[in-house]
């Protein structure tokens, strides 16, 4: 006996602007990963390091989170930036290049990490000479940046 499956007799039709929308969707998406302009880089020579105290701040202006942030620069104009937690654990592994942010490794995303970072941009070009923390916000924070001498913990 043969069983009847119902056959539809017209499949739903995938108009052109139903299959574009998802599409411009995602590509706008995308380039919000790009949130600055090449020329905003800083510039770091190949090898070059700086580090880090990077601490949230709550309502009041007290630390909610703490943790080390290391800038090091990488040929072409590079730069890689590693925040971790105060196990060792990393927060957020970001390569800054010519077209934008790009993952480092296998860490997710962390688009808060991305915007603090590139809030540091005129920081790091500007310079620390003085060693005193730096107030900024990103992400949707305000953050407390403490730059480390080589034999800060």
């Amino acid at each position: 006996i043969p069983i009847p499956i119902p056959i539809p007799q017209r499949l739903p039709e995938m108009t052109f602007p139903k299959l574009l929308a998802p599409i411009v969707a995602a590509l706008l998406l995308a380039a919000c990963g790009a949130t600055f302009a090449p020329q905003d880089l800083p510039h770091l020579a190949a090898g070059e390091s700086r580090r880090f105290k990077l601490e949230r701040l709550d309502e009041t202006g007290a630390a909610e989170q703490v943790s080390l942030l290391v800038v090091q620069g990488e040929a072409g104009g590079q730069s890689r930036w590693i925040q971790t937690d105060a196990f060792g654990a990393p927060l957020a592994r970001l390569l800054a290049t010519q077209n934008g942010w790009r993952r480092d490794g296998f860490v997710p995303p962390n688009h808060a990490a991305q915007a603090v970072f590139t809030a540091m941009f005129p920081l790091l070009e500007n310079g620390f000479s003085d060693g005193r923390p730096r107030e900024l916000e990103g992400g949707g924070a305000k953050w407390r940046l403490t730059p480390l001498g080589e034999n800060d913990e």
